[in-house]
């Protein structure tokens, strides 16, 4: 929503979901428009524009506390090398 604040703008939601297969499928049936993220743009959604925007975003990884995993470790310092290149 800061995305439209910061541009002046409020717009009216009439629909929300959490499944953005469904979201595309509303776009392409006329209902409206969305923000999603950019894997969706590989769909296979007929009559439905894909654009890029110059907005970033802040994303979280959750874990459980206390609880010693490889992977997770691997993944943490994976997305850590993604956000902060050298």
């Amino acid at each position: 929503r800061s995305l439209f604040q910061k541009n002046g703008f409020e717009p009216k939601t009439v629909i929300e979901s959490d499944f953005g297969g469904m979201i595309i499928n509303l776009v392409a049936q006329g209902l409206g428009i969305s923000i999603l993220p950019l894997s969706y743009k590989f769909s296979n959604a007929i009559g439905v524009r894909f654009i890029a925007l110059d907005e970033t975003i802040s994303l979280f990884m959750n874990w459980r506390k206390n609880d010693p995993n490889r992977i997770t470790e691997r993944v943490v310092k994976l997305a850590k090398e993604m956000t902060n290149p050298t």
